[in-house]
């Protein structure tokens, strides 16, 4: 059984030296600020959306009088931006929960289909600080 005694031991030691380690480094997030104009003037109020590498969780933040602040991850980010107005239900809508729908009023290629990126470093900066928006397709 003393063969076992080798073997066992660099097992033990490669098992807790892995261990020790912790993982990935998680980032933590740091404050940004920005604004957002929407054809040209700052966007009233809406939302603007950071998404970093897959399956990580996307990081919202309220735009408001074309401005909006808070904390993300630092990293390189896919950018989204929202505005929302209510619209009455269909007309063949029916039944007692019938409430007006949002929708959102920025174009696709600024939401679901978007280009925008943007970069946050360790220290908040943001690159670019400003997105601009067109309300037309």
């Amino acid at each position: 059984m003393r063969w076992w005694y080798g073997p066992g031991l660099l097992c033990v030691c490669l098992l807790l030296g892995g261990c020790s380690r912790g993982g990935p480094k998680e980032e933590k997030p740091v404050e940004i600020k920005g604004t957002v104009k929407l054809d040209g003037k700052p966007m009233s109020e809406g939302e603007i959306v950071f998404e970093g590498d897959p399956g990580s969780i996307p990081e919202v933040l309220t735009i408001k009088d074309g401005e909006f602040s808070g904390k993300v991850k630092p990293g390189k980010k896919q950018v989204k931006v929202n505005a929302y107005k209510l619209e009455p239900p269909p007309p063949t809508a029916t039944g007692d929960n019938v409430e007006d729908q949002k929708k959102n009023i920025i174009p696709e290629r600024y939401n679901t289909k978007t280009t925008l990126k943007a970069e946050v470093s360790d220290s908040g900066n943001i690159n670019p600080p400003e997105f601009q928006v067109l309300s037309s397709k």
